[in-house]
């Protein structure tokens, strides 16, 4: 025979249950919260600066952050790309080591985006310069390129 009070537990248990899930889905994270990080991901086509900026943001704040759930998200909110691929491969001991591999992969696209906008500005200047060629009048057949 099960007991009364046994029941009564167990609706106290599922009591607890739900609002541990009310306050874990249901209210909004402050922004002070570890939760807090966790909302913050790279976009798609956004540079490893500007979202190493907004996730260091994110961090500041918050009281007692634990790095190694830190470092974890920090991967898990990357795109794929050269940097994420080397945290993978050799996975950083501490915060300050990550932030050095990820400065020098910022170094490492923005020099490339440097070169690909030099690029591009070379044959721009090279469409222009062929474009103000074919729009020169010709000088075939006047006064000055006859033969007499």
């Amino acid at each position: 025979m099960v007991h009364w009070a046994s029941f009564k537990f167990c609706d106290k248990l599922q009591s607890l249950d739900n609002e541990i899930h009310h306050i874990i889905c249901d209210k909004p994270t402050s922004p002070h919260s570890s939760m807090s990080i966790l909302n913050v991901k790279q976009e798609k086509g956004e540079s490893l600066r500007p979202f190493m900026d907004r996730f260091n943001k994110g961090c500041m704040g918050i009281r007692n952050l634990n790095p190694e759930i830190t470092m974890h998200h920090l991967v898990s909110a990357i795109c794929l790309g050269r940097f994420t691929e080397s945290l993978i491969k050799r996975p950083t001991q501490h915060m300050e080591e990550l932030r050095t591999r990820a400065i020098k992969f910022m170094q490492i696209e923005e020099h490339i985006d440097y070169h690909r906008n030099a690029q591009v500005k070379a044959s721009e200047r090279e469409k222009d310069k062929d474009k103000n060629k074919s729009n020169r009048p010709s000088m075939v057949g006047t006064d000055r390129y006859r033969q007499n």
